[in-house]
């Protein structure tokens, strides 16, 4: 067998992370969930203003955190169904 000429270590191509995500609008506000370095990230915002940003470990927990913030923080908890609940209803378009 040849020996390797190579060193050990040396990166020779930049790593490209691809993202990808699921976005959704629900009363007024776009809801988005994205994959990164850190896990998931959800957001929600209102006319490209950022209201919040959350990392969480799972897709479903990042869906689940945006829509607990537009029923708590913006609807006022009025809604009598549970975020995970919401969650699995809307719609969610997946994107890369």
């Amino acid at each position: 067998m040849a020996p390797c000429t190579q060193a050990a270590g040396v990166v020779h191509h930049r790593l490209i992370q691809i993202h990808s995500g699921f976005r959704t609008a629900w009363c007024d506000l776009s809801l988005s969930v994205e994959t990164g370095a850190e896990g998931w990230t959800a957001k929600v915002d209102r006319g490209g203003r950022a209201l919040y940003t959350a990392q969480r470990s799972s897709l479903q927990a990042a869906k689940n955190a945006a829509v607990e913030f537009v029923l708590f923080g913006v609807a006022g908890a009025t809604c009598w169904e549970s975020p995970e609940r919401i969650a699995g209803r809307l719609r969610w378009s997946e994107y890369w």
